[in-house]
């Protein structure tokens, strides 16, 4: 007797030996194992194929009882590893140095400004306490490995303090790294007019307090952009100054 099926829809699986590759490596692809037939869209023709290159994918099975079914697009995509590079940049007369990673293929990093301080920003900005020459290193990561760059920033007469700033003593803000708010503590008594400047030495922000030796006071830096800034204690273009990260 004659025995007739009915064409039901099915959907073969497409199945990867991982969700993501890295560039050099096999992705295994495979279904299963029961079909008649197999069609790719790559051309390919067995249950179980290797793809090395980026590509959309699909997959046309044919079972025992000669229904055609049709699997979803996989898109594959390999990662390159990450390769490490940065540039700097210093604006003058201020202390300052914003850095911007021109890494690839990157999605985490870590800095060493060579000063015991560190950063996980991709493109953060940095005060050095001294003018002299600091390693800095990067490193980059991602799935497929990680990279690593040294650099050695040459700070001279021009790429530190400027000499009529005296760097603050027996002073300290805090918290540093802040973000919403920073308090200063250990000024003398007396009127302080205390200005807070970016990185191009742009004047930001600025308020006169009167001191007593022992008062901290709270100064809201909320709507600060995350990065590095310096605080002048004194006049508009003479005084002390402190390094502060906004986080």
């Amino acid at each position: 007797p004659l025995t007739l099926h009915e064409n039901l829809p099915f959907k073969p699986e497409i199945i990867g030996n991982k969700t993501s590759w890295c560039t050099g490596e096999f992705a295994d692809l495979s279904t299963e194992q029961s079909y008649s037939s197999y069609q790719w869209s790559n051309g390919l023709n067995a249950a179980s194929i290797q793809v090395t290159s980026d590509c959309t994918i699909s997959l046309q099975a044919i079972n025992s009882w000669g229904c055609t079914g049709y699997s979803d697009t996989l898109e594959i995509a390999f990662v390159e590893k990450p390769s490490a590079s940065f540039l700097y940049s210093q604006p003058i007369n201020t202390p300052g140095i914003q850095f911007i990673n021109q890494s690839t293929n990157a999605d985490n990093w870590l800095w060493d400004f060579g000063d015991g301080q560190t950063s996980e920003e991709q493109h953060p900005a940095h005060i050095y306490s001294s003018r002299g020459v600091w390693s800095v290193v990067l490193i980059v990561a991602n799935q497929c490995g990680a990279d690593t760059v040294f650099r050695e920033l040459k700070l001279d007469t021009t790429l530190s303090v400027p000499n009529d700033l005296q760097t603050a003593q027996h002073v300290s803000i805090y918290p540093n790294p802040g973000s919403d708010y920073m308090f200063i503590k250990g000024l003398d008594s007396q009127n302080q007019t205390v200005f807070i400047h970016d990185l191009s030495g742009r004047i930001i922000y600025s308020n006169t307090f009167k001191f007593t030796g022992t008062d901290n006071f709270a100064i809201p830096t909320s709507e600060l952009p995350a990065g590095a800034y310096f605080i002048r204690l004194g006049s508009a273009k003479n005084g002390q100054v402190l390094p502060w990260l906004k986080r």
